[in-house]
């Protein structure tokens, strides 16, 4: 019923330590709650009872917990800034590299390198002003991405705008996108700043062979 699944989902008495995440974040995460407790109501759309979740579906699942999160393209996940009880999800889903866009005075609202370490994923910094990236961030960006062993990833700024127009160089120029198909998917990545596309895609142009 209801009160065990409630039970079985929060258990009581769990110990959080000092800089509020849990040692077992890794192991508890939303993404995996509805196969631990059974709970028909608590399993993605689409996934049938007792079914390991495919990564795409994994992804899927964490980028619609994350705040503007979209599941963009081949592994990368790109968002707005995700919560403390967030990084457990990102951890279960197989998630290896966080990749932080913010500039290191903005406030993510807790210690984001320490929570994302603790549950086992990589921490990538690169810093992108809201007035958008530098050539060396968009390089820096792509040769993240690029290396297969750094993915799945989670690509964050705080609404995802960065995240958008970073991703749009390293879908045209490294995945072999069309421009017109790379726009869309970059925009529905977060890309909504008109003059974020416009320096993607003057870096595209300078970088194209």
């Amino acid at each position: 019923g209801m009160a065990w699944c409630f039970w079985k989902v929060w258990r009581p008495g769990r110990v959080t330590p000092v800089g509020g995440y849990p040692d077992s974040g890794r192991h508890d995460g939303a993404a995996l709650r509805w196969r631990q407790s059974g709970d028909v109501a608590a399993r993605p759309p689409g996934i049938t009872k007792g079914a390991q979740m495919s990564e795409a579906t994994g992804l899927d699942h964490v980028a619609a917990t994350i705040s503007v999160g979209a599941h963009a393209y081949h592994g990368v996940v790109t968002g707005g800034q995700p919560e403390v009880h967030q990084i457990g999800d990102l951890a279960n889903a197989h998630v290896r590299t966080v990749i932080d866009l913010r500039m290191p005075e903005e406030d993510r609202g807790f210690d984001a390198a320490a929570a994302v370490t603790a549950a086992g994923m990589a921490y990538v910094t690169i810093p992108v002003p809201p007035t958008g990236p530098d050539t060396a961030a968009f390089d820096r960006a792509r040769e993240v991405l690029r290396d297969a062993a750094n993915r799945p990833a989670v690509l964050h700024c705080k609404s995802a705008n960065r995240a958008g127009a970073v991703l749009l160089p390293f879908l045209i120029l490294d995945e072999g996108m069309p421009e017109a198909e790379a726009i869309e998917v970059a925009s529905k990545a977060g890309l909504k700043v008109e003059a974020l596309k416009d320096l993607a895609l003057q870096y595209v142009a300078a970088h194209k062979a």
